[in-house]
């Protein structure tokens, strides 16, 4: 189980970031409609993580992310991993993310995240929480 949900997590970041498939359809195959996220002091629902995904793909032109550090033990997966994107107006930003995901029925249905920016202007500091 610990190996499928790293595998799961790794398809789901590959697929819905870096390929910018944010279609609720897309979503819904790796995230349990009762998904919870806590995000730098932000509280969001299924229905508030669509709105935070169309609106950082509204931000953001291109984006790559690469896992430093994936640990998994039962239900559970950590993650340390350092995103680097180009937004819509050309600024560069860089991050390092450590996030604690948990897993029902072989999909995400909550995430607890801590999101540091190494490099970013002002205005898209919010990107880890951005609705």
């Amino acid at each position: 189980m610990t190996e499928r949900n790293k595998s799961i997590l790794k398809q789901a970041f590959k697929t819905i970031f870096e390929e910018n498939q944010i279609d609720d359809l897309t979503v819904a195959e790796f995230f349990s409609k009762d998904y919870q996220q806590w995000v730098d002091g932000h509280q969001l629902d299924y229905q508030g993580f669509l709105q935070h995904l169309k609106a950082q793909r509204q931000k953001i032109a291109t984006i790559s992310i690469e896992f430093k550090s994936v640990v998994a033990e039962k239900n559970k997966v950590a993650t340390i991993h350092q995103v680097e994107a180009i937004t819509q107006k050309g600024n560069l930003v860089k991050g390092k993310v450590i996030a604690h995901f948990t897993f029902e029925n072989d999909k995400i249905i909550s995430c607890e995240e801590l999101t540091f920016f190494t490099e970013a202007k002002e205005e898209d500091r919010d990107l880890g929480s951005v609705r």
